[in-house]
């Protein structure tokens, strides 16, 4: 079998009207074995966060 198993990914777009690509987040998530393992990854604009 996999080591690897139930990965995903998503992406949210928070940049210009919500359509510029230019800020957002993006997150990937699997299982390898039985520990489950997520990235998260975000750019906000200036000042925020």
């Amino acid at each position: 079998t996999s080591k690897y198993t139930l990965i995903s990914r998503s992406s949210v777009p928070t940049g210009f009207i919500g359509f510029a690509g230019n800020k957002g987040g993006v997150g990937i998530r699997f299982r390898f074995y039985e520990t489950d393992i997520r990235f998260i990854n975000s750019h906000s604009a200036s000042g925020d966060g």
